[in-house]
């Protein structure tokens, strides 16, 4: 398209919208505010259509189609893999776009509408996307297998052993001031030597010798087995809930909602209805 047509349908775009949505400089255009914003909504409006021709096209007596799933690094090693696994069984002309990513992200990529689905834990779900809760999770204390704590016989630790050794705190703020809490509420002091992210660094931190992690049971039950031993905290019911999360906007395709149901049917301590 020519200069001259194109700046004067930019121009009265802005009259439309009573606002200036370009910064010319020279031969540029800069987005101002108002304009990013346009921007990213004409993106998700143009991801929206083709996703709608796309299920369009899929309705018929088989599920098919891709299926697009964020799901927090913990879920997506352990939990996810069997639960994809019995799907594709059930639908073999599914297909799936998986994104391992942070609860952050993932809110954000279903927002976008890059993802159909998310993953996260329930306190990183934004107003505006809807949720349904998936599993509590218990976080347990990983330790190497020789270490004293391990090899006590306790199924448990108190925070007052807990406060003689170095801890490694999930990178997560709230995570982070729960736990910090706890010690400070008892009166025992904690020693944080390290932040991590993501979760299946804390258990390697633990068997090099760095610190004793706190992470969910996820991360907990892939390890346990091998150099790690996991216990709670005794007297603290110290949890974290796991959620699926979809755009109200958009809303679920035929596909997204057949796979909710799967997932929530398979779901450990999931309440059904």
């Amino acid at each position: 398209m020519a200069q001259p047509p194109l700046s004067k349908q930019l121009q009265k775009l802005e009259e439309e919208l009573g606002t200036q949505l370009f910064i010319r400089s020279g031969t540029k255009l800069i987005l101002t505010p108002q304009g990013a914003l346009l921007n990213e909504r004409a993106v998700q409006i143009l991801r929206f259509v083709e996703r709608t021709k796309t299920e369009i096209a899929q309705i018929g007596p088989d599920i098919s189609g891709t299926l697009r799933i964020a799901s927090i690094k913990s879920y997506a090693l352990n939990r996810l893999p069997p639960i994809l696994g019995r799907f594709k069984e059930k639908y073999p002309k599914v297909n799936f776009d998986l994104l391992s990513t942070t609860s952050l992200q993932g809110a954000k990529s279903v927002r976008n509408n890059l993802m159909d689905i998310g993953i996260i834990r329930r306190y990183s779900v934004p107003d505006d996307l809807e949720y349904v809760d998936l599993e509590v999770q218990n976080w347990f204390v990983l330790f190497p297998k020789d270490h004293p704590l391990a090899q006590n016989g306790k199924s448990s630790v108190t925070l007052e052993e807990l406060s003689k050794y170095d801890l490694l705190l999930p990178k997560n703020s709230i995570v982070s001031q729960t736990i910090r809490g706890l010690f400070h509420m008892s009166g025992f002091h904690v020693n944080v030597c390290a932040e991590y992210e993501p979760w299946t660094l804390g258990a390697r931190l633990t068997s090099a010798g760095v610190g004793l992690a706190l992470a969910p049971i996820t991360i907990g039950s892939e390890f346990r087995n091998s150099r790690l031993a996991a216990k709670v905290i005794d007297s603290f019911d110290f949890s974290s809930t796991i959620s699926v999360i979809y755009n109200s906007y958009s809303g679920l395709s035929q596909l997204s909602k057949t796979f909710l149901s799967e997932i929530l049917g398979h779901a450990p301590n999931h309440e059904r209805e």
